[in-house]
């Protein structure tokens, strides 16, 4: 989103959150909708067209983290909780109850699965040699009853202890009023289910089924040719005379026996063509005149 020279925008797995359903909040506000995964971290990354600001980034009602930008280009990647150590920030799913002695509190529970950013101008920034230690904030991972219709949402949870660079207390002069900041980002995440159960993110188109894949034709197996050999009933040409155990020695190939039974094919291939070649000569017998035969197949 972006308003009045700050953009900004919700970072997962290296790339931004599509924002979906973005509207004005007023003069001086954007909100949108944004599609959360549980388990994944993010960050929040700011650009910035006026300098100095400070910012304060809420998350589910709380604010974890405030800070005075003097560069262009800005990140918030986790909650400070101390000098040097900071915890990431984490989608994760509501735990609900049902039992009737818990309660939460109504205002924390109306702002579960909210993430909101205020900008304010500032003067006079000064640094101090004091470390800044961060807020006293816990986005504590409680139940929440059922009656309060959260089923199916998402909350931030903060991730395992990170080093982190050291930050020095800074003293600003704010130009805009606390309660008046110069622009306010909200980022409502929900799981991408209930976001398209609810319209707001369109349906996932099927993807068309792929052809299924003829299996590769398996390689012939060693042993006897299966194909059938047509022969005359006299002309019979026995191809399985030699048995696999013969043409083969200590699972090699026996080449000897193997040019064997070839000579041994061909001999009966010749014998077999020959006799089909072969015909009986027959007499041609020319009648003539008389009671006289012609012999025309004599020497």
């Amino acid at each position: 989103m972006k308003l009045k020279n700050i953009d900004c925008e919700i970072i997962c797995d290296d790339a931004p959150l599509s924002e979906y359903a973005e509207k004005p909040e007023g003069e001086k506000g954007m909100s949108c909708y944004v599609a959360s995964e549980v388990g994944k971290r993010f960050i929040l990354k700011m650009e910035i067209g006026v300098s100095p600001i400070a910012s304060k980034f809420w998350i589910d009602g709380q604010c974890v983290d405030e800070c005075v930008h003097t560069k262009k280009c800005c990140l918030v990647s986790g909650a400070r909780v101390s000098a040097t150590e900071m915890r990431p920030f984490i989608f994760s799913a509501i735990k609900l109850t049902d039992d009737d002695s818990f309660h939460m509190k109504p205002a924390g529970v109306n702002d579960l699965g909210s993430l909101c950013l205020k900008v304010y101008r500032v003067t006079n920034v000064q640094q101090t040699n004091s470390h800044y230690l961060g807020r006293k904030h816990m986005l504590e991972d409680e139940a929440v009853h059922e009656k309060a219709k959260k089923a199916g949402g998402h909350r931030v949870v903060l991730g395992e202890t990170e080093e982190t660079k050291i930050c020095r207390l800074t003293t600003v002069s704010y130009i805009d009023p606390l309660d008046s900041p110069y622009v306010t980002f909200t980022w409502r995440y929900r799981s991408k289910d209930l976001l398209q159960a609810q319209g707001i993110v369109p349906l996932d188109m099927p993807q068309p089924s792929a052809a299924p894949k003829r299996p590769a034709s398996t390689p012939p197996v060693d042993g006897p040719s299966k194909r059938r050999h047509k022969a005359k009933p006299t002309d019979e040409i026995d191809l399985t005379q030699d048995s696999s155990s013969t043409i083969k020695a200590e699972g090699k190939l026996d080449v000897k026996a193997l040019r064997a039974k070839r000579d041994a094919l061909d001999e009966q291939l010749r014998k077999a063509e020959a006799q089909d070649m072969k015909r009986e000569a027959s007499p041609i017998v020319l009648r003539g005149g008389g009671d006289e035969i012609i012999d025309l197949t004599g020497d």
